[in-house]
């Protein structure tokens, strides 16, 4: 026989048994019960929480070190899932994909396990309830576990609990097996309601209602909340109907729920008010002091270890994946040794000659390798080689490239250049070339620019600035223009021969003096057209 003492779980107070539990019935031979003091809280103060259950347990004379903890149901969230068809050992890794993506929390900071709801005709795929609990809460109560010298079993639901006492009881006469049972539980302000059916929890709620309601008010509310949970009893078991139920409280908490219940649901709730009369329970000592929903939930987990009835939910031992031994692989792979034996003793001849051939294969490889290797290293040295040897060999007739531009602009007549300046590029741009100058509009600069870029100068835009003292040339502006290289294949025009004679002749004008003629050049055409204007 195994010794477990069972707890039922509260931040207020805490019941536990201790018992020995046997194939088919518990031995109940101590409890203790007790409430936390203020500075033992068990979620506040888990150290203090810890010596003040080694103290009590120590006076109760409880000497059980496997501990079931047994949590109310508002502890945890329980969602229902629907998933694709399946088989069961597949279940466990498409909840755990559907809880990644479904909870706010990340997984692992929750202890997840969950219950297969059963296969209906007129539903398809799977559904499942999948149940999360905290990992931090349970961290605490195994800390507290571990301060009063006790290992946790297991951790689960009350809801688990009171389903298995009610399976326990004897069958109750009339009651339909298509049919599914109704547990409302209640233990003061505690109120669980849970339905079973064919040994299997369909759902679990968890509501709580004020201990100092008037009678009628309080077994109101308690309709209102099963209400509630008939509707997600629809959802997890769409045309399961109840038709049994239980009420599982003290006498005085009873009081005018069996009537009010058989005018909702039209037939008799039976009501247990102990867990002790349950078959195969018996306990050492008066059980009259021990009452209320925290004793069902207690004993219940008691049954579960001697002869569980309903499917269970345990945080500790949660479904996983069964991998079951794959006998095949084993089988080919003793018939494959066997021929692969033969194999290598037929081509090992083979094998050391292509390993020589490969051997040299890869020396040459990897002479390439390197030599390729040298190249792409330089290959940027050789690139500005070249491009220095261009840059070096530009000798540009300067007065010749502003003579182009200003056939390229069409005349200057209603502009003229106060500046022009020019610097040798490299790659495929043969010089650039600025300059200054003034407009009469904006639109006679809007032209210059147009021209120059039908003739391939590739001009850019600078800001026109309008000076008010000069009314005849009023808009002032910047140019700047980049000569190309010539494409290869096109015929250069006579301006380009006798520029590319020059350079041959080593004649190209010198930069400097291009420019001062340039300048001087468009000075003359300036004066020439004031004085035109002036007349």
């Amino acid at each position: 026989m195994s010794e477990f003492l069972a707890l039922d779980w509260d931040d207020q107070q805490l019941l536990g048994f201790d018992a020995q539990v046997a194939p088919s019935s518990v031995h109940v031979r101590k409890r203790v019960h007790f409430e936390w003091t203020a500075e033992a809280r068990p979620f506040e103060h888990a150290e203090a929480a810890g010596k003040q259950l080694r103290v009590e347990l120590d006076r109760a004379g409880i000497a059980a070190t496997k501990a079931l903890v047994s949590l109310p149901r508002e502890e945890a969230v329980v969602r229902l899932l629907e998933l694709p068809e399946c088989s069961d050992d597949e279940l466990p890794e498409l909840v755990r994909l559907q809880a990644a993506t479904r909870s706010a929390v990340p997984l692992d900071r929750l202890l997840l396990d969950f219950l297969s709801l059963p296969r209906l005709e007129n539903v398809a795929g799977r559904r499942v309830l999948m149940v999360t609990l905290g990992k931090v809460p349970a961290d605490r109560i195994q800390a507290i576990l571990t301060s009063a010298g006790l290992e946790a079993a297991g951790i689960l639901l009350s809801a688990v609990g009171t389903s298995e006492i009610v399976a326990h009881q004897p069958r109750v006469s009339g009651a339909s097996d298509e049919a599914a049972t109704l547990i409302v539980s209640r233990s003061g302000s505690r109120l669980e309601i849970t339905a079973i059916w064919r040994k299997q929890i369909l759902f679990m709620h968890a509501a709580n209602v004020s201990a100092h309601l008037p009678l009628e008010a309080g077994i109101s509310q308690i309709l209102a909340e099963t209400s509630r949970a008939t509707v997600a009893l629809s959802q997890a078991a769409p045309g399961i109907r109840i038709g049994s139920g239980w009420l599982l409280s003290s006498a005085a908490e009873l009081a005018g729920l069996p009537e009010a219940f058989r005018q909702r649901f039209g037939f008799e709730f039976q009501t247990l008010d102990t867990a002790f009369r349950t078959p195969g329970v018996r306990a050492d000592f008066d059980p009259a002091g021990t009452t209320g929903q925290t004793a069902f939930s207690a004993l219940g987990l008691l049954l579960g270890q001697a002869d569980g009835l309903v499917t269970s939910i345990d945080f500790l031992h949660p479904r996983k994946t069964v991998v079951k031994p794959d006998r095949r692989r084993l089988r080919q792979a003793l018939a494959g040794g066997a021929v692969l034996a033969a194999v290598v003793a037929v081509f090992a001849g083979v094998h050391m000659r292509v390993a020589r051939l490969d051997e040299e294969i890869a020396k040459m490889e990897a002479d390439n390798a390197s030599r390729e290797s040298t190249l792409k290293k330089n290959a940027a040295l050789l690139a500005t080689a070249k491009t220095l040897e261009d840059w070096t060999d530009r000798n540009i007739d300067w007065l010749d490239q502003f003579q182009k531009i200003e056939k390229a602009i069409g005349g200057t007549d209603k502009l003229h250049f106060s500046s022009f300046d020019g610097q040798v590029t490299y790659l495929d741009t043969l010089a650039t070339i600025t300059a200054t100058g003034r407009a009469k509009t904006r639109h006679d600069v809007e032209s210059m620019n147009e021209h120059l870029s039908k003739a391939d100068y590739a001009p850019r835009a600078h800001e026109l600035q309008t000076d008010p003292n000069n009314p005849e040339f009023p808009e002032k502006f910047d140019l700047s223009v980049e000569i190309k290289v010539p494409k290869k294949g096109i015929a250069p025009t006579a301006a380009g021969r006798a520029t590319a004679g020059k350079r041959e002749a080593g004649k190209a004008p010198d930069k400097t003096a291009a420019l001062e003629s340039a300048n001087s050049m468009l000075a003359r055409s300036a004066a020439s057209r004031s004085t035109q204007n002036q007349e």
